[in-house]
């Protein structure tokens, strides 16, 4: 710890800068910060969660344990405490050792303020408390909850609660048990059963129902804004499967052309992004995985550093098979990223991610990036599809798609 300031303003210790205030814990010994009693930050943390843990008997809850510990032991212990101070979550974490709401996933579930009890959620898995769960089928189902709520029709509610069940929560669960979901994949079951909600409002308000709608009528309902209610297809298809309603032609409506921003802009836009040292690092880095090897932000944030293979002077990442090169200077700044991975703090120190998020063992979030590149400026989708488009130009299609990963439909559509 350095408190003091020499005459050119340089931090010097407290002997040097004759300061006569001890700085050391009287429990710990550790030099620092005194928040209180003479007490360090990590020594008050530890104090106050065992005081919230308290299960009634003196001590802290013995399934809480592995919690206490990983919290007090964090980095950043005034992190801690600033989570300690935030509205409801002493009350939260009192309420778990105390037994008024139950160490499940259920109960953290039904609790009305779910951020707060989904990121606890997420510290308890992390410390092998809950058994691990698909973060993005757990939003899902809350949201599904809420979703059906608000449809006034009981027979509408039903009937969309059987499909988003059988037809997209099957879907998602099936997926889940391959590979950790995306946002992206999850939203697509959203879209599906909105729209799913908002064909039978139409049904109804028009005088119809599923088994008397003329075709032609449900053709010009789904033409009117083929992109928005393109996901009441899935609904009509489950219909016609399960015989709720007699099985439906649809036709796929043709997708719009790619557009493409000029090739010197986005020239210059990576240029940019190079030069930049102003920048942070992480949204440089990204962006040009973007641009150069037309990377969704899905996929981006999904990385490991096991990802990452240094050989020598070469640097590659894994998108797809085989991995593929780094060229200067993006060799150089990812180096420098894992050369100082160690600034990332909090429960997410020691994560494998390589671009790690705020809530435990998660990466950050691609809609997260997203709002951060439109405050830069940066167009991310239409530089991804002009990056797709050139790498196109120069690389046979099945080439591009599995090197990096992409879909063989999308390198053909493009």
């Amino acid at each position: 710890m350095l408190p003091g300031r020499d005459g050119t303003g340089l931090a010097i210790c407290r002997d040097c800068a004759g300061i006569a205030r001890s700085f050391f814990c009287r429990r710990c010994g550790h030099e620092g910060l005194l928040v209180g009693d003479k007490l360090c930050e990590r020594c008050t943390l530890t104090d106050r969660l065992t005081t919230v843990l308290d299960d009634g008997t003196g001590r802290p809850r013995a399934e809480l344990l592995p919690l206490l510990e990983k919290l007090r032991l964090t980095d950043t212990p005034h992190n801690g405490l600033t989570w300690l101070a935030k509205p409801g979550t002493t009350e939260l974490l009192t309420a778990l050792a105390t037994g008024t709401i139950a160490i499940s996933h259920d109960a953290l579930a039904a609790h009305p303020a779910w951020r707060k009890a989904t990121y606890l959620r997420e510290l308890l898995i992390t410390c092998g408390i809950l058994a691990p769960i698909d973060k993005q089928l757990m939003l899902f189902q809350r949201w599904l909850t809420t979703q059906l709520a608000d449809i006034a029709d009981a027979e509408h509610r039903a009937l969309v609660q059987r499909f988003a069940t059988w037809n997209e929560l099957r879907r998602l669960r099936h997926k889940a048990e391959q590979a950790p979901l995306t946002p992206a994949t999850v939203r697509v079951s959203r879209e599906r059963v909105r729209q799913a909600a908002a064909l039978l409002t139409w049904l109804d308000s028009s005088g119809h129902t599923l088994t008397t709608c003329p075709q032609a009528d449900l053709d010009s309902w789904l033409a009117a804004n083929p992109q928005t209610r393109k996901p009441a297809t899935a609904f009509l298809r489950w219909a016609g499967q399960t015989a709720v309603t007699p099985r439906r032609r649809l036709t796929r409506a043709p997708l719009p052309a790619a557009t493409i921003q000029p090739r010197r802009q986005q020239h210059a836009l990576i240029n940019t992004l190079v030069t930049a040292d102003d920048w942070p690092l992480r949204e440089r880095l990204v962006a040009l995985l973007v641009l150069l090897y037309a990377q969704p932000l899905s996929r981006i944030t999904r990385l490991r550093r096991t990802d990452i293979t240094i050989i020598g002077p070469d640097v590659f990442i894994r998108l797809g098979d085989p991995p593929a090169p780094l060229p200067p200077p993006l060799d150089g700044m990812t180096r420098q990223l894992l050369e100082h991975r160690n600034t990332y703090r909090g429960p997410n120190a020691n994560t494998d991610w390589l671009f790690p998020g705020k809530c435990p063992e998660q990466p950050i979030r691609p809609r997260t990036l997203n709002n951060r590149f439109s405050t830069l400026g940066i167009p991310i989708q239409l530089g991804r599809t002009t990056a797709l488009r050139e790498l196109l130009h120069t690389t046979p299609s099945p080439v591009v798609a599995s090197m990096l990963g992409i879909h063989p439909d999308t390198t053909a559509r493009i």
